[in-house]
C-alpha cells in the first residue's frame, strides 16, 4: 500500500452546537432530518475538536422527523467510535406539553421545561389535536411570568429548532421574546418619539418611524442578552433580525 497519502483540504467544519459542562468536558450536538449512515463526517468533526481544545468530547445525534434507526458505533480498527442518538419522533409531544402546561400552572416551572419546549416541535403530535403543536408552544411560551425567562426561552426555540420553522414562525417566536415590560417600555417610549417627530412630517410616517425605532431597540435588546451568554455572531443575527454589521458595532472592544 503507498505510504504518501497526499491530500489538499482547505475548508471549515461547521458543528451544529458545542457545549462545554461543569466539568470542562465537551458534548457536540449534531441534528439530523435523514439517517447518518456513516459516522466519518462526525468523527472527523470530534478529532478537530478534541485536538484543538484537548477535552473529551461526547457526541448526541438527534434525529428528528421520522427517523427511528442510525448507527452508533463506527470501528476503524485500531479505534471505536460511539455517538448518542436521541430519536425525537419516539417521543410523545402531547404528553411532554401537558408536563409544561401543568407546571406552569402549579408554578413548579423548571429548566427541564426549557427543554421540553425547545424540543417539542420534533416530536410525535397526534393528528386529532385542537390546535397546531407551534402554536401551542407559543401559547406556552406567552404564559411563563418572568419576562427574561420568557425571552430566554424563545431563544432556546430558535436556537434549537429554528432550521425547521418558517419565515412567519420564526417572526411569532421574536414576538414572543419581545414582549418584556422592559422591551414594551422601549417600544412604547420610540413610538411615541416617532409620534412626536411625525407631526411636522405627517402623523403616519410618524407612527411607521416609531414602529420601526421601537423594534431596533428590542433587537438590540435582545442582541446584548444573548452576547452576554455567549451566543455566536450568526446566530444572534438569525434570532434578531439585525445585520451582521450592527452585531458586531454591539460588541464592546477587546
Amino acid at each position: 500500500m503507498p505510504t504518501e497519502l497526499p491530500q489538499v483540504v482547505i475548508r471549515q467544519h461547521f458543528t451544529d452546537i458545542v457545549l462545554e459542562t461543569v466539568k470542562g468536558d465537551l458534548i457536540h450536538i449534531e441534528f439530523q432530518s435523514t439517517k447518518e449512515r456513516m459516522l466519518y463526517r462526525f468523527l472527523a468533526y470530534d478529532v478537530a475538536l478534541a485536538e484543538k481544545f484537548q477535552r473529551d468530547v461526547r457526541t448526541i445525534v438527534i434525529y428528528t422527523h421520522q427517523v427511528a434507526d442510525a448507527p452508533n458505533t463506527l470501528s476503524i480498527g485500531c479505534a471505536l467510535y460511539r455517538v448518542e442518538n436521541l430519536f425525537l419522533y419516539e417521543l410523545d409531544g402531547d404528553a411532554v406539553l401537558d408536563i409544561v402546561e401543568h407546571h406552569l400552572t402549579t408554578k413548579t416551572w423548571s429548566a427541564a421545561d426549557r427543554i421540553r419546549l425547545g424540543f417539542a416541535l420534533h416530536m410525535r403530535f397526534s393528528n386529532d389535536s385542537t390546535s397546531t403543536p407551534f402554536s401551542r408552544i407559543i401559547n406556552l411560551t406567552k404564559q411563563i411570568r418572568d419576562p427574561h425567562e420568557q425571552s430566554y426561552v424563545a431563544a432556546v426555540i430558535l436556537g434549537i429548532s429554528g432550521r425547521q420553522l418558517s419565515a412567519a414562525q420564526k417572526q411569532a417566536l421574536r414576538r414572543a421574546m419581545a414582549m418584556t415590560d422592559l422591551l414594551r417600555d422601549i417600544e412604547r417610549d420610540a413610538v411615541k418619539r416617532g409620534w412626536e417627530e411625525g407631526r411636522e412630517e405627517g402623523r403616519e410616517e410618524g407612527r411607521e418611524k416609531g414602529r420601526e425605532e421601537g423594534q431596533f431597540l428590542k433587537a438590540v435588546q435582545v442582541a446584548h442578552r444573548l452576547m452576554a451568554k455567549g451566543t455566536p455572531l450568526l446566530e444572534i443575527v438569525d434570532i434578531t433580525g439585525l445585520t451582521v454589521d450592527e452585531v458586531r458595532k454591539l460588541q464592546p472592544p477587546h
